[in-house]
């Protein structure tokens, strides 16, 4: 799902989950290390919500699953802990063109700095759960494109970011939630906000795709697995695509992978620490070769 400048970060682990409600995110959150790098800077949502997601009807039920086509919508609070006084909603539906539209709000205290929800759109097999699709988990070394492209606007208050969460495994079929099967998460991250900035350690600038990144690892992250964050330098929002195999490239010339690895699913969604906020998927597409 449940794992893309920097203040330190203190993030409470919170009680955890059953199986069948793994987090989709680990629930600390460290001081990047190295390079200080620039205050979070929220991006300006390029348009207002397109008709097609305004129009989508809310599931507010805590951990509500919504499915359409090859994807799940998931109203995910894996770190809502015992905290009271919030609400998160969210609804998926598929377009004409075999994208999907989807929408997501939330409401929530300001009540530390650990990550509360990830609200979220999953393509693939969330570890612990089945796939959505026949085209993941797919080995790495076996992927030649895992294109996505992406039409959102996200307004918010409080602390958090958007972000894709993909997760690495050792199986083709990871039916369980942990280490293993789990080996890595690896995170690229649109946009951040307030006090939000990537966990591990700052390890260099790069560019992938023609977009600069600071790239943040760490080790023995969540229960146990490699951790790697993509973060965008400028933040963006409004119409994007990305093709996931250049990071991935990109992991295994550096070492973080070795290429065996199985990519289970492609999420994206908003880490939410606190504060209000609404985000409008007006088309995603997730294209596997």
């Amino acid at each position: 799902m449940k794992p893309h400048r920097f203040f330190a970060l203190l993030l409470a682990l919170s009680a955890a989950l059953p199986a069948s409600c793994a987090p989709a995110r680990p629930s600390i959150q460290s001081t990047p290390a190295l390079e200080p790098t620039p205050t979070p800077v929220a991006a300006t949502p390029t348009a207002e919500a397109p008709t097609t997601a305004a129009d989508i009807p809310l599931n507010c039920q805590d951990l509500a699953k919504v499915d359409a086509g090859s994807f799940r919508a998931e109203n995910n609070t894996w770190g809502k802990g015992t905290l009271t006084g919030w609400s998160q909603c969210i609804g998926l539906q598929p377009n004409a063109d075999e994208t999907v539209a989807a929408r997501w709000t939330w409401d929530w205290p300001n009540s530390g700095s650990n990550v509360k929800a990830y609200p979220e759109i999953i393509f693939g097999q969330k570890p612990g759960t089945t796939s959505t699709t026949d085209a993941l988990p797919r080995q790495v070394d076996g992927l030649r494109e895992v294109r996505i492209k992406y039409d959102v606007a996200s307004t918010h208050t409080g602390s958090g970011n958007l972000a894709f969460d993909f997760w690495l495994t050792n199986t083709d079929n990871p039916t369980a939630w942990g280490v293993p099967p789990i080996t890595t998460e690896i995170m690229i991250w649109l946009e951040s906000y307030g006090s939000m900035a990537p966990g591990g350690s700052w390890k260099e600038k790069t560019t992938i795709g023609g977009t600069p990144y600071s790239v943040y690892t760490a080790k023995n992250w969540g229960d146990g697995w490699d951790y790697v964050a993509f973060f965008r330098t400028k933040p963006q929002t409004g119409a994007g695509e990305l093709d996931l195999v250049d990071f991935l490239t990109y992991m295994k010339t550096v070492g973080l992978i070795t290429g065996e690895e199985y990519l289970a699913s492609v999420e994206f969604g908003n880490e939410v620490a606190g504060g209000s906020g609404e985000t409008s998927l007006k088309a995603l597409s997730v294209t596997i070769r």
